[in-house]
């Protein structure tokens, strides 16, 4: 038995009893999502590369064991992932189709249609550093202008999701999940860094971002997401997300920093570690050692004032007689 047939038959083992169509689809746009990543060498790949992914992708289409490998190996793009949930909604007994996005846009999506007349979109590859963080998702079922498509309501996606196990009932949180399933989580983020220094503020949010949701399998492009997301609804922004990359062995090495910009000049570097999982704080000695080694910056808006800054702190602590 392949691994794409072990996981349909684990979905059908531990899916609720009574579920409509549209609930088994949510049920499996869920578990698939939390289940895959998206191609980081796509997604930071020049068009060379990204073409012959998408080729790949498409070669995948009627191929199950290439779709069985694919789910083995967690990374997808648009393409592979589309043609992977389409067969498992299939052999769920799910009506769907193929939709392309048209002109020179590869982007495909997911058209389900029930039973009972209606059709829906879902868009996976969108959604899964929602699905990932325990969020709400954007791109299933969702109302759509100039959009001829059915639709679910926050309010009726949000019984679904209970239902199926996604988040938990706590009813006394319900006009905040309406909005986003992790908001309580933000609220209480937000209220525990008010009136500390951005440096601890930084801090404190890095050391609890896993509390609310396990982010440790997350993939590296969703997790950046989460990360900014983050950064933007309880830091307000204050935090740069700098992209970067290492060349080691002929390969490019695709890597970030949060920059923590602080009075009198002062900075705070969160390096994302490979090896952890997520971002952690490190010493101006580590960060200008990273640099030396070969990190380079994909923006270098800050480049000049973070080697300036480096230098400083360099002279500060190298002895009198040194320098």
């Amino acid at each position: 038995m392949n691994k794409l047939q072990e996981f349909i038959d684990e979905l059908r083992l531990n899916m609720p009893e009574n579920l409509s169509e549209i609930e088994v689809a949510r049920y499996v746009y869920i578990k698939l999502g939390e289940k895959m990543a998206f191609n980081e060498k796509w997604h930071f790949g020049n068009s060379k590369e990204k073409r012959e992914i998408v080729q790949q992708s498409r070669a995948s289409r009627f191929n199950k064991d290439r779709l069985s490998e694919l789910l083995e190996e967690g990374k997808i793009v648009c393409i592979s992932l589309t043609y992977l949930y389409n067969y498992i909604l299939e052999k769920m007994g799910i009506d769907c189709h193929i939709e392309t996005s048209g002109n020179d846009d590869p982007h495909i999506s997911t058209i389900i249609n029930t039973k009972n007349g209606k059709s829906y979109r879902a868009d996976l590859q969108n959604d899964l550093h929602n699905i990932q963080a325990g969020r709400k998702t954007g791109y299933f079922a969702k109302e759509r202008r100039r959009e001829n498509l059915d639709f679910i309501s926050d309010k009726e996606m949000l019984q679904i999701d209970r239902k199926i196990g996604y988040i938990p009932d706590f009813s006394e949180h319900e006009p905040e999940y309406y909005y986003d399933y992790s908001n309580t989580y933000i609220g209480l983020l937000k209220k525990a860094i008010q009136g500390i220094p951005l440096a601890k503020q930084a801090e404190f949010v890095f050391n609890h971002i896993g509390d609310y949701k396990d982010i440790s399998n997350m993939g590296y492009v969703e997790l950046v997401k989460y990360y900014k997301k983050i950064n933007m609804d309880v830091l307000n922004g204050k935090l740069n997300h700098i992209p970067c990359f290492l060349q080691k062995d002929g390969n490019r090495e695709n890597t970030s920093f949060f920059l923590a910009r602080l009075p009198d000049k002062e900075m705070e570097f969160y390096v994302y570690s490979k090896e952890l999982g997520r971002y952690e704080n490190i010493s101006p000695e580590q960060m200008s050692m990273l640099l030396k080694s070969g990190l380079q910056m994909i923006d270098k808006k800050y480049l000049q004032a973070i080697k300036a800054y480096l230098k400083r702190k360099e002279e500060i602590l190298q002895p009198k007689e040194e320098r």
